[in-house]
């Protein structure tokens, strides 16, 4: 019974499932974008009489939307202006203008554009004062409920006949990155830090009458031009056509701290930084760089300090918290002026004891506007509003600022910032060097000028057998230079190398293995000189060759000179030959009198022009069978003697024997013939 009823279960079940409409998946409905508005862009200056134009690209919006533009009272501080941006402390409404989204055609680019007239005659907003005014541009559903928001500034010159001077800006555009050439002598561009080069450079020349300082790392530079990339080509033209017209900085070869190299005892390898930067800048960009300013690191100090007036340094630029803080109350508003620079050791208190050098602080709130987030447009915005409200705090006095725009600054935002200094009246864009020339300095209630010294971190150093390495590499690259010859590219190849042994952007490591990298490459070519180590000639006569062939495995010609010392054999021709080593084998006969005979050793050296590099040593052993001067004279005079002795016994001899006669002679033995007599 129950086993009946449970196979009934199974069957019924079993024709439910049968006859169930299969499951789909449910799908989830798209989701729609976010509501957004970006300023895509607005005109730079809001000119009384005129219109002002904003572009702006809605995402997420109802067509049957609105679009409300919402001009609020101008601000009265930095302070102000920074609750503004965030939309906070937003001072009462001027005007405020609403316009269906249905009515704003969307252009070619996908903006849609919104106009705020200024022209009080046709109906538009009067605006009471020149100044920096809040906009909000507000976008609504056709319930009036707030979708989305965006805070731009109108930026109102003061009216026409205003003398009052505007605020220099010195814009530097810096392209650099780490040393690309490794010790193996391969370059790899660190890409990453050379950011979106290309984009700054063409912003650049895409405002090319606004003026600017070009900041360049040659080592980077240099090392574009090696690669062989189109790319990299093409950047290289088109920063010399951004530099046209435009001051270009001196630069060291790659970013170097004075401070470590004056330390080590290597001051002259910082000014052969900048004389290698100097070649690279001019030939590559077509302008020969000044050298009046120098942007500092943060570890610049008393030594760096001291040494930059030696390589023509006037002017420096610094962080804010490079030097010590104002006193409180000597300075309300921004520091927009320049100030004298004193050493760290320089004496603490108000009144350091100042260097010849005077400096610009840049200005952080600046700083961060360029770095904040937003379109490019509203990036652009925000800069030129802050660089405008340090102007109006204080319209009467030449102040400026520095501008540092880097490759990692979207290049939109830096067309638009170069666009609205273009526009000039609150701004007038100068060089780094025009800046210290057009700004008042700051000066005390006593009208004295303020010092400020300077607060080094991270203090960079040389380990003194680094030091030591690249004082002696640099020695033996000297030496090698005058066998290769000056315009040798190995030795230019090298020079490059050795500089990097110094670079602050390398570990201690890295800089040896350059150096030792150079060491190497110069004993390579060194030992590649040889010839015979010892050798024994015999001279038949006074003068005579002895004859020395010299090997040169290098493949490149070498200039040297052959050195000689013997203490018994004069060299007509001088004891320094100097010969250039063009084919594989070089055969010297070097011309030699002989001042004696016997073996007696004969030293030859072969080195670098310098003398400095030994390539050859080799010992002769010159065996002279000839009779010398003075013993031929001798031999001759004693032969000379014996003859004239001999035949003067000769004569006197026969002259005897004529005078006396043998058989009369008391003494003579008898003869025969005598005896028979007897």
């Amino acid at each position: 019974m129950i086993a009946r009823r449970a196979l009934g279960l199974i069957v019924t079940l079993a024709a439910l499932l049968a006859s169930a409409t299969p499951l789909r998946p449910v799908l989830a409905a798209p989701q729609q974008p976010a509501p957004t508005i970006e300023l895509a862009a607005q005109t730079p200056l809001a000119e009384r009489g005129s219109d002002f134009v904003l572009r702006v690209r809605l995402t997420g919006l109802p067509e049957d939307g609105s679009i409300t533009l919402s001009l609020r009272q101008r601000v009265r501080s930095r302070s102000e202006l920074d609750a503004s941006i965030l939309g906070e402390g937003l001072r009462s409404r001027v005007i405020g203008v609403t316009v269906s989204i249905a009515t704003l055609p969307v252009q070619s680019d996908g903006t849609r554009r919104l106009v705020l007239s200024l022209d009080p005659s046709a109906g538009g907003v009067p605006l009471p004062a020149a100044g920096v005014y809040p906009l909000q541009v507000i976008a609504r559903d056709a319930a009036d409920d707030e979708l989305a928001t965006v805070i731009t500034h109108l930026i109102v010159p003061p009216e026409a006949g205003d003398t009052s001077p505007p605020l220099n800006v010195a814009v530097v555009a810096q392209v650099g990155a780490r040393p690309a050439l490794r010790p193996d002598g391969t370059t790899t561009i660190d890409r990453a830090g050379l950011g979106d080069a290309g984009g700054l450079v063409a912003a650049l020349r895409a405002v090319d009458d606004v003026t600017a300082s070009l900041a360049v790392t040659p080592e980077t530079i240099e090392a574009l031009q090696t690669t062989g990339e189109p790319d990299d080509a093409d950047l290289v033209d088109g920063l010399r056509l951004a530099a046209t017209d435009r001051v270009v900085m001196a630069h060291p070869y790659a970013n170097v701290s004075p401070d470590a190299m004056v330390a080590a005892n290597l001051p002259e390898e910082l000014t052969r930084h900048l004389n290698r930067g100097g070649e690279v800048l001019t030939n590559a960009l077509g302008q020969a760089p000044t050298s009046s300013t120098w942007i500092a690191d943060p570890d610049l100090g008393a030594l760096g300090l001291a040494a930059l007036p030696d390589l023509g340094v006037r002017h420096v630029v610094v962080s804010p918290t490079q030097v010590v803080p104002l006193p409180e109350g000597l300075v309300d508003l921004s520091l927009a002026h320049r100030f004298l620079l004193a050493s760290p050791d320089a004496g603490e208190g108000p009144d350091p004891a100042p260097s010849t050098t005077d400096a610009m602080a840049l200005d952080p709130i600046v700083l961060n506007r360029l770095a904040s987030e937003g379109s490019p447009a509203l990036v652009a915005s925000r800069v030129l509003t802050e660089l405008a409200v340090i102007w109006f705090e204080q319209p009467g006095v030449p102040r400026g600022a520095v501008l540092p725009l880097g490759t990692d600054t979207d290049p939109a935002a830096v067309q638009a910032i170069l666009n609205g200094l273009r526009a000039g009246e609150v701004f007038s864009a100068v060089s780094l060097d025009q800046l210290f020339a057009a700004t008042s300095p700051l000066v005390d209630p006593g009208d004295n000028a303020v010092t400020r010294a300077l607060t080094p971190e991270g203090v960079s150093t040389i380990a003194p057998e680094e030091a030591e390495e690249v004082q002696d590499t640099r020695a033996a690259l000297d030496s090698f230079g005058g066998m290769v010859g000056a315009d040798s590219p190995r030795t230019d190849a090298l020079e490059r190398q050795l500089l990097l042994a110094t670079a602050a952007e390398l570990t201690g490591r890295d800089r040896t293995a350059h150096a030792q990298a150079v060491a190497t490459a110069i004993d390579t070519v060194a030992n590649s000189v040889s010839g015979p180590e010892r050798f024994t000639l015999t001279l038949a006569a006074r003068n005579g060759t002895v004859p020395l062939t010299l090997r040169n495995d290098s493949g490149i010609p070498l200039h040297v000179v052959v050195r000689l010392r013997s203490a018994k054999l004069d060299f007509p021709e001088g004891t320094e030959i100097v010969r250039t080593l063009t084919e594989p084998l070089t055969r010297l006969d070097i011309p030699v009198t002989a001042r004696a005979s016997g073996a007696f050793p004969l030293t030859i050296e072969v080195t670098s022009p310098d003398g400095q590099r030994r390539l050859v040593m080799s010992q002769y052993t010159v065996r002279s069978t000839a009779v010398a001067g003075a013993g031929l004279l001798l031999s001759f005079g004693a032969g000379l003697f014996l003859v004239v002795w001999w035949a003067r016994h000769w004569r006197r001899t026969r002259r005897s024997a004529r005078l006396v006669a043998t058989t009369g002679h008391p003494t003579a033995a008898p003869t025969a013939d005598n005896r028979a007599g007897q």
